[in-house]
């Protein structure tokens, strides 16, 4: 009811609301009465206008007054938080009001114990001024007397004492502070001693042994002096004899170097002419050298004529044999240079020259018909291989491996030209393209590199993680292609101009993994052959890359074999079986 009232004297209270602001604005000494009815709703919240202040206009404030003063209205009693009994009207920031937080209360790391180590417990040992300044007790037929002394000068003070000191009473004074010094000095002596030893005091077990060796030690005799001597002279007689065995040597096969007509027994036969021929694959083996003792790493046919054929292998010996039947096929001459087995070889463009690389870390080059050894370059690991250049230009240089670098040599020189050093593994084929301007590299990082000759920095790059280790690679005739040895049993070709994969010809069957084996074309392009874990020989067709022919060779690994550049049916293969075999 009380409600319904207020409602019905809106009209009557209008007229007199007006008057009274008339009569406030005159005066502006009365207070201000508050906007809402004492008889209003419950719900709305109360306003306190006790604290108002009265503002005249045109008059500027003398006092800096706060939010509530200026404006009560709007300041509202908040019911208090039922967490924390803190009233929300309360402001302790200027933005309002934030909740204090315990510092009691365990943060993550406490929660989770990181807690980090409190070195600053640790009381640190401070080091404290010794107080120069101190009073000596000097005595005299029972009379005591106190002295002081100085800071800056080893004089003593006598202001504390009440008659002078005589010289002999103030030397007994420094006397007897001396020998309190020496005494404190070697207490702490005493206390080290007892936590740390010194080091020339200590002795190990080993050196304890050693001290109650020395007096079971007893003198040498005679007899004993002489058994010495002679072992010692005897490992040095087997040094020597060792390196007289291993100086480069030659052994000639032949009675004469020369025929009736003056001509070295290097030069080609006149029915040895170059011609394009057709070839077939061979069918049974003509001739058969075994006269090394062990394994046959590498074969050479001499260039262009091939009447030559140049064997290198592990027992450390070099071999040339005929080819042509001139001399009934047998071994002309055997290079004897090198202390361990002999890895590769290869001729220079006329064949007068060759070089041959071995486990001893050497490389050597070699005087075809006289057997000397005109050079030797020493690397820091086992060379691979070795190439000459086949540019007529550049044949002085060639190239080798040690482990993942190549280097490039000048033969005028015997000196490294440059060092192509960005393989991750060890280098195993350098094949030369484009007449020796550029050359491709394998390594056992899975990779392939294209270089420019005499420029340290790979031109191309190729990897792939389905890529396989290639160890050898050779170019095709015509010189457009690339024959790899994969070590998943297959042999990929590579297009010679962009180094691209050509995936429609692919050349499988043989079993190749784990071994180097080498891969030849025929003169015509027409076949590719390739030795085999298994001793076989396989031979393939280019165009349709089926297997032609399979011939069991060897009983050990066929690890390398070439066509002859002459005759159209022939083909020479080698093994680690000790045996070279020459098939028609």
């Amino acid at each position: 009811m009380d409600l319904i009232s207020g409602y019905d004297s809106g009209s009557e209270s209008d007229s007199t609301s007006e008057e009274e602001s008339k009569s406030n604005t005159s005066t502006n000494k009365q207070t201000t009465k508050p906007i809402f009815n004492k008889k209003s709703l419950s719900l709305i919240p109360v306003v306190n206008t006790s604290t108002a202040l009265t503002i005249v206009k045109n008059k500027k404030l003398a006092i800096n007054p706060t939010y509530e003063e200026i404006l009560p209205h709007l300041v509202v009693e908040k019911p208090e938080d039922p967490l924390t009994n803190i009233p929300r009207s309360m402001k302790n920031q200027a933005s309002g009001n934030v909740e204090i937080i315990d510092n009691q209360r365990n943060t993550v790391y406490d929660q989770l114990l990181f807690k980090p180590r409190k070195y600053n417990n640790r009381k640190r040992k401070t080091k404290k001024k010794k107080n120069t300044n101190k009073l000596i007790e000097i005595t005299k037929n029972s009379t005591t007397t106190k002295v002081r002394r100085t800071n800056k000068k080893n004089r003593l003070d006598t202001t504390d004492s009440k008659k002078p000191l005589n010289e002999q009473e103030l030397e007994q004074g420094q006397g007897q502070e001396k020998e309190k010094e020496k005494e404190k000095q070697k207490q702490q002596r005493k206390s080290k001693k007892q936590n740390t030893f010194d080091g020339d005091d200590y002795l190990s077990p080993w050196d304890l042994n050693k001290k109650n060796n020395q007096k079971k030690l007893r003198k040498i005799t005679q007899q004993e002096k002489i058994i010495y001597e002679s072992t010692m002279n005897s490992r040095k007689q087997l040094e020597t004899s060792t390196k007289r065995r291993f100086r480069e040597s030659v052994i000639f096969h032949l009675k004469y170097r020369r025929d009736s007509l003056k001509r070295s027994w290097i030069e080609r036969p006149s029915n040895f002419r170059v011609k394009e021929h057709e070839c077939w694959f061979p069918k049974k083996t003509i001739q058969l050298w075994d006269e090394h003792t062990s394994g046959v790493s590498q074969i050479e046919l001499f260039p262009v004529s091939g009447h030559l054929l140049l064997s290198s292998s592990f027992d450390q010996s070099i071999k040339i044999w005929d080819v042509s039947n001139k001399y009934q096929r047998k071994c002309i001459q055997t290079y004897i240079g090198h202390s361990k087995g002999v890895r590769g070889i290869d001729f220079n463009r006329s064949g007068h020259w060759f070089l041959s690389c071995s486990f001893d870390k050497n490389v050597k080059l070699w005087n075809t018909e006289t057997g000397q050894v005109v050079q030797t370059f020493k690397t820091k690991d086992h060379p691979r291989l070795v190439k000459y250049n086949p540019n007529p230009s550049m044949n002085h240089q060639f190239a080798t491996t040690s482990n993942k670098v190549i280097l490039h040599y000048d033969t005028r020189t015997g000196k490294v030209c440059q060092k192509y050093e960005y393989h991750l593994g060890g280098v195993n084929s350098v094949t030369f393209l484009n007449n020796g301007r550029k050359f491709l590299t394998t390594s056992d990082d899975k990779t392939v590199r294209l270089w420019d000759w005499g420029i340290g920095v790979p031109v191309q790059y190729m990897s792939d993680p389905e890529m396989h280790s290639m160890p050898t690679i050779t170019v095709h005739p015509s010189g457009e292609f690339l024959a790899a040895q994969s070590m998943d049993n297959k042999i990929l070709i590579y297009k010679t101009r962009y180094i691209k994969l050509t995936r429609s010809k692919k050349f499988s069957g043989h079993e190749s993994a784990g071994y180097a084996c080498r891969i030849h074309f025929s003169p015509d392009g027409k076949y590719i052959i390739s030795g085999d874990s298994r001793g076989r020989l396989f031979v393939w067709d280019w165009e349709s890359c089926k297997i032609f022919k399979v011939l069991s060779a060897h009983s050990r690994v066929c690890i390398d074999c070439k066509w002859h550049p002459i005759e159209p049916s022939r083909v020479v293969t080698c093994s680690w079986d000790s045996t070279i075999k020459y098939w028609d």
